[in-house]
């Protein structure tokens, strides 16, 4: 394993330590103590870390990968019980445990969740532990949609409400607010005693949206609340509506949009998320609210459909956002979120807080306001680095200081980069499929529903000019008419544009209007059709009867084709024939129009060439009236075939110009008029078409479908610049402001003012720097290096915010921080690369952050930010995955009660409280003290009815139906107590406070009265921890007919079983129940239960789990001030299943019961009396025994009886362990009976000795058998065992006594085995081992070594000789048995290798890759009967030329003779021949030979301390091509001649 440190540091939470509290712990190394046989743990060891991977993808949870070492220290050792057989980590983390990954020097947090899967697993380097984590978001995307409840619209003329309220409930299904009904028709000046259906809930001061039928809307203000009837009186605001009886009003304040119902969904389905402030509108920067209201064509939002992830119908919500509430802007969509730690508190090591879920306009993160450049006041990204986030800048000589990259904390070098712009995105139009379904309605036939399919497109607007005055202003205030009224639409050919999925009727191919339902609900409105004016009349039309009209130019190129409706003025005709040049032949009058005659000039209009669906942009309302509108997003659907596929024939690409040539698309009834700057048809050569399908569904209103079509074609009507970019930091950034203001000196909390000149684009607001609730902040010293002391920001404001410091008194005036800000998907980052002409904004869809070897890198997808108008596409998670994932109490809103006191029990029947303020609604009432006697088996409603001074409490089922509606005033739930059905054994009452009501504060020190009622402490299982024995009988169904008696398999009250017993809690399943009674008598046995609830049912066999009491501590008085605590254990009656408590122990003034308590012996049976342990029998005679129990059998016991300790044995015969009491009269203690004894103790008078089995005290500390020739302990430092020969060895074994350890000479041990009474193998004093016979291995026998006739010989299968090792040689075998080689010994020795044979070839292992010698490692002669073979083969060669060098070459070269320097012994020192190599180089450079690598003949390695060498045969070629030069010269010569 790699020791290179790593900067991260993982950490793991323990929430229940042996010791201290709760805590974070690092995974650091550790040490092995050897004499605790324990891992020793430091705080400032190296972490632990192996390697971190931390997965970060847009909408989706965020994942870590973490090893950890984890070698064990013994891996080897047989004694399982030591640590050391596992890892320091082993068994530490198990699934859902929290972990921690920060930084190591500035504490940033990289990440935070929880633990999901464990491996444990060794490898060649030791133990690892290696962990799969995610973040708090894998909870919701873990748990399925199917089964959960919905949520209801207040009414149906609004939208949505956020139904995460104080007052939010759930009712058939659906989690909803309360809404009122008026009870009589208010007239637009009634405003006293209104009748209405109930006033529960309604408060003065309170605003509610009241509704009329007609969808007119008004706030009322709530002046006064009948106390006897249901009447109100309000104050109106605004324009006074009418109202009739059955009109509804609700809470005006609530939050009506997507994001309300992503709150109310985190806060039922998470344990572990919070989003901060429960108000309905959100004041955290990190949660943006909703802009747009929703609203679905049921009014309701169901979960319940289908087996979707929770995270999917979140992630749906989020991309479907829109970014703006008034449309004089283009709207836009998607949101996106993620999960941060939301750590504010450094100064502690135990904090744990819910995932904050971060929700914000796509592009706002971590600043909506974005600047560049140095001035921070231009919003191009070109102008400069990106103030508000990080840059990430490839580092070329354009974007750096004077060459070289300076790097700041919020400028980052680019290491590697991928960018594209991918064509497979781009759709021209989208096919929408849908089912429609017609109405019962008079002289129309029901028919079946029919699927049918649409074409839409998305195209720009130039301009859009409200043209016909005589309608409404809120008729134009998109440009064009809507929810016109089915029946007053004219459609002639449903090829051209029936109404579908939007709109709710349809034409026959007869031509007859139809009308049909969507979903539930009959929607009768139909956007305009729009008409394309192609042309102008080039003359009058003075004829109605006339069938020729002629137009400006020629109509065979203007778009027109024969059968097609045109439009010239309110004249509908229909073209029969195409003339020459400008003459268009048609039928005049077509539709039920009226032919009528017409000027020169007037439009001639291509007729229902699309219709209108959706406009981005709303137009600017002034003077009474909307005016135009410009550059936004149009969705056109319906769109006639021939000109979608554009037909070059008929040039219909002309209705599709852009720009000044752009035609004028008009409103077939508004007349509004308008022009395109962009369409699919002109910009791209190719056409792609998509696909939607929508079924039937409430969620789907036309508005909502319009929405989500036209957010895909936005998304996918160009390309989008996409890429992936790394770094060798961690996804994050940071700068380091100067503090102009810290208060709160001396203590942990600053609140924090930055300079306005800081690095935060001279805005002194943290927002705008991206600073969150959560960001980790550093303490710097002059150098700017972090000091060890930080903190996490707890709050912000606009202009400071407060650090929460790990230590010290934080920062003061004038200091310097360190503020780091993580990056995460959604947020926005700078990328500069000029080798690909990129400098803009992206959006960061993933990140992958990875520290292995010490290396951190980051990589992040990012999707280019010019591309604003596209969101990052729909996604749908494969579905739920098993657990529901970590547990925890979700809140459910701000407290609308407060307490000043608490309620307690007192007994199993009684509940009590002190009394004091309780406030309500901004208003403190004084309740007095109280209690109440309660029933057992019982379940109750404590109240408090508005007003009065005290509270009062009912059955639930009483409350709900004879209290809560039905008396007069307002009533308040405070909690709900709960009663065990026993009131002798059971529990005490439990009482949950309601989630709205807030209790006392808790002090620092609390009685145990406070804490565990009536100060009893019970020690219970969960219910669904255990199995009881018991299981629904094999022949029974428990359906939901069965409301109380269940038969089960078994009671439970036979050995190793768990029985059941009244008032004890199970669970069937997810049906949770109490037992009221129990029949043994029964058969099959059965068990009675409380109130089950109907519609579930339960299979035979099914298992049945239950809660268990274990014991219980209870505080009481033996005697008047003899105070003490009660061990109980838990008996239950075999006959009934009755409760009770059984006392074994108590703990007072004295242990035990051995004193007298109201006139009776209390027949204790242990006490400590004057700080010494007593054990007391019942009666005389009764030794008091401390036995062993093993499994209900007899293990022993002690006991002393007349100052002698006896010691007895499992068949109950005792032996006495004498102390002081033996012959002799200083020894301490004697076992046995006898003076001699079997183990002897002396005292003082003599050295403390211990005999075994001897016949005398004498000097010998240990000695067995006196003959002399057992074991003897006669010196403190040795063990002294008999010589034994190898026949019979002095160390042996019970069952094989020839086999074992002798002496077998001086100093030398011998070791014997089997019967022939020779040692088989010695070891002396010099070290040697010697073997008998050989050396072999256990695995393979016949495999092995021995020695023969001074031969080291080596034997593979058997008898089969493969090599041996002699004096002076080594004889290596083949398979067959022929010697092959011998070898001289002396290889490793001084000498060179001088003796070498062969029986057969020598090759290489590999072909060309192995040398004989090096350049100083040389063969001095090779001898060989042929010259050596070099390959010469045209198939391993390539670029083969003629030789450039010949003939001039070689007269260039310089042969030489010379003598070697290094003479031989023994040898004849010739005279050689041949070439120097250095010279041959450079005459190589005269024939333009500059590298060596250019010219085989000369050989060297490139280390200037090694020989040059030359390969003569290299040569030969040249001398061939020289040879053939001369021979050419000759033959010139001898022509010339």
């Amino acid at each position: 394993m790699s020791s290179r440190k790593r900067r991260s540091i993982v950490s793991y939470y323990e929430p229940s330590p042996s010791s201290g509290s709760a805590r974070w712990i690092d995974f650091r190394d550790t040490t092995y103590n050897t004499s605790s046989n324990a891992y020793v743990y430091s705080t400032t060891s190296n972490t632990s870390l192996l390697s971190l991977e931390i997965e970060d993808r847009l909408h989706e949870p965020r994942t870590a990968r973490i090893l950890i070492k984890n070698r064990p220290a013994r891996p080897f050792s047989d004694d399982a019980t030591i640590q050391g057989t596992q890892g320091p980590w082993s068994n530490t983390i198990t699934e859902f445990t929290k972990i921690k990954v920060r930084d190591g020097e500035t504490n940033d947090i990289y990440f935070y969740g929880f633990v999901y899967d464990v491996q444990d697993f060794m490898d060649k380097d030791g133990g690892i532990l290696s962990l799969t984590c995610h973040d708090q978001l894998q909870e919701v995307m873990d748990k399925t949609t199917e089964g959960q409840a919905g949520y209801r619209i207040s009414t149906k003329n609004t939208d949505f409400f956020r139904a995460y309220d104080k007052t939010s409930r759930l009712t058939n299904g659906f989690w909803g607010q309360p809404v009122y009904t008026f009870a009589q028709d208010v007239s637009t000046s009634d405003t006293s005693n209104i009748k209405v259906d109930r006033f529960d809930g309604i408060e003065v001061g309170d605003e509610y949206t009241a509704t009329n039928a007609a969808g007119q809307t008004e706030t009322i203000t709530i002046t006064s609340v009948g106390t006897i009837d249901s009447k109100i009186s309000f104050s109106r605001g605004g324009t006074p509506r009418a109202f009739t009886e059955g009109d509804q009003f609700h809470k005006a304040d609530l939050v009506t949009s997507r994001s309300g119902l992503i709150k109310s969904i985190l806060a039922h389905h998470s344990s572990n998320i919070t989003f901060g402030d429960n108000s309905a509108i959100s004041t955290d920067e990190r949660f943006q609210d909703s802009l747009v209201g929703y609203v679905t064509e049921d009014n309701e939002y169901p979960l319940s459909d289908s087996k979707t992830s929770i995270l999917t119908k979140i992630q749906n919500l989020a991309v479907e956002d829109p970014h703006n509430s008034t449309l004089t802007d283009e709207r836009t969509f998607g949101f996106d979120y993620f999960i941060s730690p939301n750590f504010t508190d450094a100064s502690v090591n135990n904090e744990t807080p819910k995932g904050y879920f971060n929700y914000f306009r796509r592009g706002t993160f971590p600043s909506e306001t974005q600047r560049f450049g140095t001035s921070g006041s231009t919003t191009v990204p070109s102008n400069g680095l990106f103030q508000q986030g990080l840059n990430i800048y490839h580092p070329s000589p354009s974007s750096t200081d004077a060459g070289s990259f300076s790097e700041t904390g919020k400028l980052v070098p680019m290491t590697t980069s991928r960018f594209s712009r991918p064509k497979d995105e781009i759709f021209s139009a989208f096919e929408v499929s849908y089912v429609e379904t017609p109405p019962n309605r008079s002289g129309i036939d029901n028919k079946d529903p029919q699927r049918r399919q649409a074409l839409f497109m998305y195209v720009e607007a130039n301009t859009i000019t409200n043209a016909d005055s005589s309608y409404g202003a809120a008729d134009l205030e998109y440009g064009f008419l809507w929810n016109q009224d089915a029946d007053s639409m004219t459609v002639e050919n449903a090829n051209e544009g029936g109404v579908l999925l939007i709109d709710s009727y349809h034409v026959s191919p007869e031509g007859e209007k139809q009308t049909f339902l969507h979903g539930t609900l009959t929607y009768n409105e139909s956007s305009e059709f729009l008409n394309v004016r192609l042309k102008q009349l080039n003359a009058a039309v003075s004829s109605t009867s006339a069938t020729t009209i002629s137009v400006d130019s020629d109509a065979r190129t203007a778009g027109f084709y024969v059968g097609q409706y045109i439009r010239v003025n309110n004249e509908i005709m229909k073209i029969t024939a195409l003339g020459h040049a400008n003459n268009i032949t048609v039928e005049r009058g077509a539709l039920g129009s009226e032919a009528g005659t017409h000027s020169d000039n007037d439009y001639v209009e291509a007729r229902h060439v699309a219709k209108i669906q959706y406009v981005a942009k709303k137009a600017a309302y002034s003077s009474g009236s909307y005016q135009n509108i410009s550059d936004t997003g149009v969705l056109l659907s319906h769109i006639n075939p021939r000109l979608f596929d554009g037909d070059s024939a008929f040039n219909f690409d002309e209705y599709w110009t852009v720009g000044g040539s752009s035609k004028e698309w008009i409103g077939d009834e508004s007349r509004s008029i308008m022009t395109l700057s962009y369409t699919p048809q002109n910009s791209y050569a190719f056409h792609r078409v998509g696909a939607i399908t929508y079924a039937e569904n409430a969620l789907y209103t036309p508005n909502n479908i319009r929405e989500r079509i036209f957010q895909a074609a936005q998304r996918n009507h160009t390309e989008t610049l996409r890429g992936m970019v790394t770094t060798y930091r961690p996804p994050s950034f940071y700068f380091t402001p100067q503090i102009e203001v810290a208060t709160g000196a001396g203590t942990q909390t600053n609140a924090l003012t930055i300079h306005s000149s800081s690095a935060i684009s001279g805005s002194q607001n943290p927002h705008l720097a991206g600073i969150k609730v959560g960001t980790t902040c550093n303490q710097l010293d002059s150098d700017e290096n972090v000091t060890g002391i930080y903190g996490y920001v707890e709050s912000v404001t606009s202009s400071s915010f407060t650090v929460k410091w790990s230590s010290g008194s934080g920062v003061s005036t004038n200091d310097k921080i360190r503020i780091d800000i993580p990056v995460r998907t959604g947020m926005v980052v700078k990328v500069k690369n000029d080798l690909v002409n990129v400098d803009t904004i992206f959006g960061v869809t993933k990140t992958k952050f990875t520290e292995d070897e010490g290396v951190r890198l980051t990589s992040y997808n990012i999707v280019g930010q010019q591309d604003q108008k596209r969101a990052y596409g729909y996604k749908t998670f494969e579905g739920a995955k098993g657990p529901e994932g970590p547990s925890g109490t979700a809140g459910f809103g701000q407290a609308s009660v407060v307490l000043g006191f608490d309620v307690r029990a007192t007994s199993r029947t009684n509940v009590k409280w002190a009394g004091g303020p309780l406030v309500y609604k901004g208003v403190t009432y004084e309740i007095n003290p109280g209690s109440l006697t309660l029933t057992g088996g019982k379940e109750y409603v404590l109240y408090y009815r508005v007003g009065q001074n005290f509270l009062q409490a009912a059955e639930r089922s009483i409350y709900l139906k004879q209290i809560k509606g039905v008396i007069s005033g307002e009533l308040v739930s405070v909690a709900v107590i709960n009663t065990d059905e026993s009131t002798s054994a059971g529990e005490y009452p439990r009482i949950g406070l309601q989630n709205h009501v807030k209790g006392p504060a808790v002090t620092d020190t609390t009685a145990i009265a406070e804490v565990v009622p009536g100060s009893e402490l019970l020690f219970t299982s969960d219910m669904s921890t255990l199995t009881a024995t018991g299981t629904i009988h094999g022949s029974y169904t428990l359906d939901e007919t069965t409301t109380d008696d269940i038969d089960v398999t078994s009671l439970g009250f036979g050995a190793s079983e768990r029985p059941f017993y009244v008032g004890q809690k199970i669970v069937i399943e997810n049906e949770e129940l109490v037992i009221k009674a129990v029949d043994d008598s029964a058969s099959p046995k059965h068990i009675d239960v409380r109130g089950r609830p109907s519609g579930v049912s339960h299979a035979a066999g099914t298992a049945i789990k239950g809660a268990y009491r274990h014991g219980r501590i209870r505080p009481f008085e033996l005697d008047t001030g003899k105070f003490a605590l009660g061990f109980d254990i838990p008996e239950v009656d075999t006959s009934n299943g009755a409760f009770s408590w059984i006392n074994t122990f108590n703990v007072g003034t004295n242990i035990g019961r051995n004193f007298t308590a109201h006139g009776a012996t209390q027949n204790a049976r242990v006490q400590i009396v004057d700080s010494h342990l007593e054990l007391h029998g019942n009666g005389a005679g009764n030794f008091k025994n401390i036995s062993w129990d093993t499994n209900d059998t007899a293990g022993g016991s002690i006991y002393m009886n007349g100052g002698v300790l006896y010691v007895v044995n499992t068949l109950g015969v005792a032996a006495a362990v004498s102390t002081g009491s033996g012959s002799t009269t200083a020894d301490d203690i004697v076992l046995g009976s006898d003076a001699q004894g079997d183990i002897y103790v002396r005292g003082s008078s003599a050295l403390q000795r211990v005999a075994i089995g001897t016949t005398t005290y004498g000097g010998q500390f240990l000695r067995v058998n006196a003959a002399g020739n057992g074991i003897e302990w006669q010196d403190p430092a040795h063990i002294y065992l008999s010589d034994g020969n190898a026949s019979g060895p002095a160390y042996t074994f019970k069952s094989d006594q020839n086999t074992g350890m002798y002496r077998h000479a001086a100093d030398t041990i011998g070791f014997a085995a089997g019967t022939g009474g020779a040692g088989q193998a010695f070891i002396d004093d010099s070290g040697y081992i010697y073997a008998r016979s050989g050396f072999t291995f256990s695995t393979d026998t016949n495999t092995y070594a021995d020695s023969g006739g001074d031969l080291w010989r080596f034997f593979t299968g058997g008898a089969n000789l493969r090599a041996s090792f002699g004096a002076s040689s080594v004889d290596i075998t083949s398979s067959s048995g022929t010697t092959s080689t011998s070898i001289n010994s002396y290889l490793q020795g001084v000498t060179a290798l001088s003796s070498t044979v062969y029986a057969g070839s020598v090759r290489p292992h590999t072909d060309n890759s192995l040398d004989i010698g090096g350049a100083i490692n040389r063969w001095d002669d090779v001898y060989a009967t042929n010259s050596t073979i070099q390959t010469s083969d045209l198939r391993q060669k390539e670029n083969i030329n003629d030789t450039k060098l010949g003939l001039d070459f070689i007269k260039d070269l310089r042969p030489v003779s010379y003598d070697w320097k290094d003479k031989k012994e023994n040898k004849i020192n010739q005279t050689h021949y041949g070439l120097i190599a250095q010279e041959v180089l450079e005459s190589l450079k005269k024939h333009g030979i500059d590298s060596i690598e250019d010219f085989g003949g000369i050989s060297h390695d490139g280390d200037p301390e090694h020989f040059y060498g030359a390969r003569y045969g290299e040569f030969v070629p040249i001398l061939i091509k020289a040879v053939q030069e001369l021979k050419t010269e000759i033959d010139t010569l001898k022509e010339n001649k």
